[in-house]
């Protein structure tokens, strides 16, 4: 079973140790970049992502609401924004990121939040189709060579 739960100091190295197939690289920066990075962005939350007790993943999120978020011009505060995600190369294709798809959108839901966004990079092996099948839609907005993704909420039973 799936479970999605923050990380902190006991769970972080094993996080540290996944990584995506190869053709993948390039699309979501390694654990450790994402995990250094959001040290500095008092918005930023991480998240790890479970099989049981075995480390399968990780999720990162901005909440768009949070008074240190940084705005562009396109965001807005009633999102929640995926920033990073990544199910490692041995459990993708087995739910998994189904699950903290699923996990993501109640958070947003239960903080008030309207809408959820995200963006991926394009190319063969691409995120593209599964956010897609996911509910979200393209924006026609590119954000640093991104594709920007969004999808409503309140529409969501």
């Amino acid at each position: 079973m799936t479970t999605v739960r923050k990380i902190d100091a006991d769970t972080v190295v094993p996080l540290l140790d996944l990584a995506v197939r190869p053709d993948q690289d390039g699309f979501v920066a390694p654990n450790a970049v994402t995990i250094a990075q959001a040290m500095f962005d008092e918005a930023a939350e991480i998240y790890g992502i479970y099989d049981g007790d075995t480390p399968v993943g990780l999720m990162a999120f901005i909440d768009m609401s949070h008074p240190a978020a940084e705005l562009e011009e396109s965001d807005t505060p009633d999102s929640l924004y995926l920033w990073r995600f990544m199910v490692d190369h041995r459990y993708q294709k087995r739910g998994h990121g189904d699950a903290a798809l699923g996990f993501f959108d109640k958070i947003a839901m239960e903080r008030g939040h309207t809408k959820v966004a995200t963006s991926a990079v394009p190319g063969p092996g691409t995120a593209i189709p599964f956010y897609e099948k996911h509910g979200f839609s393209q924006t026609g907005q590119i954000d640093d060579g991104e594709v920007v993704l969004a999808k409503s909420l309140h529409t969501q039973a």
